[in-house]
């Protein structure tokens, strides 16, 4: 009887994880890349990020900063609303330091959560000037 009951809990609990990685908006799993693209072509829509003739698109600017940023599924055992963290370390824009509040800083270092569809739904950061 406990091995049932342990098999039966299991089963309730994988089931559970691999539901949160499903968007069902969409009816599908996004994968780690799309939310990647998705999330630094709308950082570089925003304005925020300084931007090159040689950087100006998603593609260009993965692999002209190929280690700008990070993308992890975080759902596995996570009590929060958030399936997936992304962290981007960019160089701001004229028009995102004249913002005010980051001193002489350059740069920025900014993690977003989302969920499952890629909603963002929260977000931290710091600005920093690299050594």
């Amino acid at each position: 009887m406990k091995i049932n009951t342990l098999k039966i809990l299991l089963a309730l609990f994988v089931g559970y994880q691999l539901t949160t990685f499903i968007c069902f908006k969409e009816h599908r799993i996004i994968s780690d890349k799309e939310h990647l693209e998705k999330f630094v072509g709308s950082m570089l829509k925003s304005g925020r990020v300084k931007l090159h003739s040689w950087d100006n698109t998603v593609e260009k600017y993965l692999s002209s900063h190929p280690d700008c940023c990070s993308v992890s599924s975080i759902a596995f055992l996570n009590m929060s609303d958030a399936d997936v963290q992304i962290g981007m370390k960019y160089e701001m824009s004229e028009q995102e330091k004249a913002s005010g509040g980051y001193g002489n800083n350059t740069h920025y270092d900014y993690i977003s959560f989302l969920d499952a569809c890629g909603k963002q739904f929260d977000s931290t950061g710091e600005s920093y000037t690299p050594r």
